[in-house]
């Protein structure tokens, strides 16, 4: 490995393995310490635990209901370790000439390597140059709290980033690197780096990944199934003890110091013991629906409903209780009235969408009262769907579809038009003559067009995967020949499942465009 980088033309590529020793918690160790003070029951702590959802968006959320700006401090702390010692001084000496990071920290930066081009706004990676020596702090930096921001909203709505794409691009590609080491990396960013990762077919640059081991031994073996750096022609892969290796690369190029720096305490920026309980349960029960998990997020929703707490946040609450109960109904296959608890019925629920939508009117902020009034019919418009009250659902779609305009919240204004055609489908499907077959089939065809059109400009994978589902549906419905069609919109939702790292959707779109391709009939 010295031998390498004394070769030249070496790039690092780091993540957050390499802070930790500066007294930077890794992001599963950060989400974990939040969980823990929120209070919540132990069942949910342990589903939420288990999500591993990606940091970014799990910032994200928690950010709509409470201030990150303590927690973010945490990234100003710490002190440069060894490792980043080390990189000071092969940068200086032109041996490493790029560097890329998904850490928001300032520890490369408290070294004041000279000439040092740091990029962290997505708008400065169009300007990336091999002449510079550039570090691409591909996740924004703490110095520049909105490009993490940026970063946070991307991955929560699984968006792809075409000026993230170009950095990776360019770092892994086009900056005619020899060598790229791979440190303190977990590959788990697979919504916004690791696809675009394994989409390059470099033969020209060796990757050399390093994953930390606790013991003494060296292994050196195959590229792990999972790792987004197969596609690269020439691969290392080596376990080891990091702490090891750093001494012995600091001792090859003359590095003083010692590799651990004395902890801190941080315990502090974590604590989110004192939000209100609807706050913490809201903030739970999105995370765990997000993720599939509708019925304990449920369970949570209706504990929250107990307490006491702000008519506003009891409002988003009832909000997003309408939406879970329309997602749990889909995901358990079940009637709707075997969804909602003993106590609540039809009446009950359209009774408290009318107390909230009262009080969402009552918000000062123009855009805001809108945007709530919207989802809150978006959501009401789900419930009166799993009803099979469908033409009140058309109407509640067309109410939020109108807030949304006002505003011109494009995404929300597609999101509206989907349901409006999925509700013209549904209810086509389930023996309504309202509408012709022809009728049903231009209206519906024409809005899922438009929203894959924006979806896919827009980088939304996970509305434009919805899309092509939706248009196999309608094709396979309408136009059962059109195979070549019905292939290509199957073969997208299977490549975006992949991307959202849905396995169960892989196979599933696999499995119809097998039996598509076989001509067996639809099961």
């Amino acid at each position: 490995m010295a031998h390498a980088i004394q070769q030249g033309h070496v790039g690092f590529f780091f993540g957050a393995g390499t802070s930790i020793q500066a007294g930077i918690p890794p992001a599963a160790s950060i989400v974990d310490k939040v969980v823990a003070s929120l209070g919540l029951p132990r069942e949910s702590v342990r589903r939420i635990k288990d999500l591993h959802y990606p940091f970014e968006a799990f910032l994200e959320l928690l950010g709509m209901h409470a201030s990150l700006d303590g927690m973010l401090q945490v990234f100003k702390r710490g002190r440069p370790t060894q490792f980043h010692w080390l990189t000071k001084k092969l940068v200086e000496a032109k041996l490493v000439q790029q560097l890329m990071t998904t850490n928001f920290d300032l520890l490369i930066e408290k070294t004041n390597v000279p000439n040092l081009c740091i990029l962290c706004d997505e708008r400065e990676f169009l300007s990336l140059s091999p002449q510079k020596v550039n570090y691409i702090k591909v996740h924004g930096g703490i110095n520049e709290i909105g490009t993490i921001r940026a970063v946070m909203g991307s991955i929560a709505q699984k968006r792809l980033r075409e000026k993230r794409k170009k950095a990776i691009e360019f770092f892994f590609d086009q900056a005619g690197l020899k060598t790229i080491f791979v440190f303190g990396y977990s590959c788990s960013d697979k919504v916004d780096l690791t696809p675009y990762i394994e989409s390059i077919k470099n033969e020209n640059t060796t990757i050399v990944f390093i994953q930390h081991d606790s013991g003494d031994a060296i292994f050196q073996a195959e590229m792990p199934v999972g790792s987004p750096f197969r596609g690269f022609r020439n691969t290392l892969y080596i376990r080891c003890n990091t702490d090891h290796l750093i001494q012995h690369l600091s001792a090859c190029f003359n590095v003083p110091g010692t590799c651990k720096q004395k902890g801190w305490e941080c315990e502090k920026y974590f604590d989110y013991g004192k939000l209100s309980v609807y706050k913490k349960h809201l903030f739970a029960a999105l995370l765990l629906s997000r993720n599939g998990c509708h019925g304990d997020a449920a369970a949570l929703l209706q504990e929250a409903l107990l307490s006491g707490g702000r008519k506003t946040e009891w409002a988003e609450i009832i909000s997003l209780s309408l939406e879970v109960y329309h997602n749990l109904q889909i995901q358990t296959k079940q009637d709707i009235h075997a969804i909602l608890p003993p106590t609540i019925a039809y009446s009950t629920l359209e009774k408290e969408k009318e107390n909230a939508l009262e009080i969402f009117r009552r918000t000062s902020n123009h855009n805001l009262r809108l945007d709530r009034i919207g989802r809150l019919k978006t959501h009401w418009g789900h419930l009166l769907l799993s009803f099979g009250k469908y033409d009140e659902a058309i109407l509640s779609y067309r109410e939020a579809l109108d807030c949304f305009a006002k505003v011109s919240n494009a995404y929300r204004i597609y999101q509206s038009r989907n349901n409006l055609a999925n509700t013209f489908f549904t209810r086509w499907k389930n023996g309504d003559t309202s509408m012709s077959k022809e009728t049903v089939f231009e209206a519906c065809h024409a809005e899922w067009q438009a929203c894959l059109r924006y979806f896919k400009q827009s980088r939304h994978l996970f509305e434009y995967e919805i899309a092509c589902e939706n248009m196999v549906e309608l094709l396979m419905e309408f136009k059962g020949t059109q195979k070549k069609r019905i292939g290509h919109y199957l073969e997208t939702a299977r490549d975006l499942s992949g991307y959202l790292n849905d396995g169960i959707g892989i196979d599933n779109c696999q499995a119809l465009l097998n039996a598509t391709n076989k001509g067996q009939p639809r099961n």
